[in-house]
């Protein structure tokens, strides 16, 4: 599986996120607490950032993206945003890894 360390937000469009393995989490009082071996940091993520940890099991950033808009109030423009942020930042960190998506142009 190919993976980007640091993922361009304008192309995950078509991308899958998983969780990085070795990183211990746990959801605590609704938000997700991330522990990483390779850091010091505990990284407590908010309602959004929960759920698109929960969902970063492979699936693509687009069905990722129509959850958030189903489950929290905001648009699809807003939520794209979010998410493409939100997950070039935790692969940034090497809490998350992204991947081509596997279907491909057609």
């Amino acid at each position: 599986m190919e993976t980007k360390e640091n993922p361009d937000p304008v192309r995950l469009a078509g991308a899958r996120v998983e969780r990085a393995r070795g990183v211990a989490w746990r959801v605590l009082e609704g938000r997700a607490v991330l522990v990483a071996p390779s850091s010091p940091n505990i990284h407590t993520l908010n309602d959004v950032g929960t759920l698109v940890w929960q969902l970063a099991d492979g699936r693509d950033v687009a069905a990722i993206v129509v959850a958030v808009v189903n489950e929290f109030e905001v648009s699809s423009t807003e939520a794209t945003v979010d998410v493409d942020r939100f997950v070039h930042d935790l692969a940034g960190k090497g809490l998350m890894t992204v991947s081509p998506s596997l279907a491909g142009p057609r």
